[in-house]
């Protein structure tokens, strides 16, 4: 993010360049319920201080409960979206969370048998 910095009068602005950090992530949908063997898919946003959505960003996410994936890594496209995929064998929850820098989110997911 561009801000100004050092002004001297009667001089041009300066500008300095702050570091866009993520502050806020957002996973859609935060709650759902698919059959087992199907794919379900998370849209992951991140967003910077200002509200910005951050491009670039890497987003660890990982998946806890009745089917437990390692975590993995997605980034961020241009305009701070990531997508990540998972299907479930198991009937029962799971519990999604993504997580870049200090700013975390987590979605609930429930399989069933169709």
């Amino acid at each position: 993010k561009r801000i100004p910095c050092e002004y001297e009068p009667g001089a041009a602005q300066k500008w300095c360049y702050e570091r866009a950090v993520p502050t806020r992530i957002t996973i859609d949908p935060s709650q759902d319920s698919n059959p087992i063997g199907t794919v379900h898919t998370l849209t992951i946003m991140v967003y910077d201080a200002y509200g910005d959505p951050l491009a670039n960003a890497e987003v660890i996410v990982s998946v806890s409960g009745a089917n437990s994936y390692a975590s993995g890594i997605v980034v961020t496209n241009s305009i701070g979206k990531a997508e990540f995929d998972y299907s479930g064998k198991n009937i029962g929850s799971d519990i999604i969370k993504a997580s870049s820098g200090s700013a975390s989110a987590t979605a609930f997911k429930e399989w069933y048998r169709r």
